[in-house]
């Protein structure tokens, strides 16, 4: 069974948040003050106290792949910030990158880049763009890398499980895998419309 997958609408009283999005082939994006209205994730909204196991390299990024039936009901939205649960010793350099759709193992381009300057250790963390990114329906990559003082200490928040699969990825020695715990990683998009 495929886990409820994300919409929480944080503003119900707009008309384009009752459906999501417009639902109409044909309707176009509409120009509003914007407002913060979705959270999307995969995780279960809550970490549970587990972190993933440190890992064997100093240059390490996590990801969250936020597929197009994820995405799609907010499409005319804007990607304006992320939301992640990290615990660690501070990362030497710390960003996040939102990436396009690629494949279902890999991203594709690199949209945006966003230097953490500070995160709240074992805590919720919102890192607002400072470019907002249109969102077009596709797939989304969402990312956390993070250059350590050495490897065997960068750690990403994870909800208590179980795994869902095909969402949790990690890029480790320039290569993607898919995370094979049976959790799944506290990194979120915030949506704007």
């Amino acid at each position: 069974m495929k886990a409820l997958h994300l919409l929480l609408c944080l503003a119900p009283a707009l008309g384009a948040c009752a459906g999501g999005a417009d639902d109409d082939a044909g309707a176009t994006c509409q120009a509003n003050s914007p407002v913060l209205q979705y959270r999307l994730h995969r995780d279960q909204d809550a970490t549970s106290g587990q972190y993933s196991p440190g890992f064997n390299v100093a240059l390490v990024e996590v990801a969250v792949r936020l597929d197009a039936a994820t995405v799609a009901p907010v499409a005319c939205g804007e990607l304006r910030g992320v939301r992640f649960h990290w615990w660690s010793r501070p990362p030497v350099a710390f960003a996040v990158r939102v990436y396009g759709a690629g494949t279902a193992t890999g991203p594709g381009p690199l949209l945006r880049e966003e230097a953490i300057a500070s995160y709240l250790e074992m805590d919720w963390t919102v890192v607002p763009l400072s470019e907002p990114l249109p969102l077009d329906g596709g797939d989304l990559w969402i990312a956390l890398a993070a250059t350590m003082p050495g490897p065997g200490y960068a750690t990403i928040g994870m909800d208590a499980g179980p795994r869902i699969p095909g969402v949790s990825f990690t890029h480790l020695a320039g290569a993607w895998a898919e995370y094979e715990g049976d959790h799944n990683f506290g990194i979120q998009a915030l949506v704007y419309h």
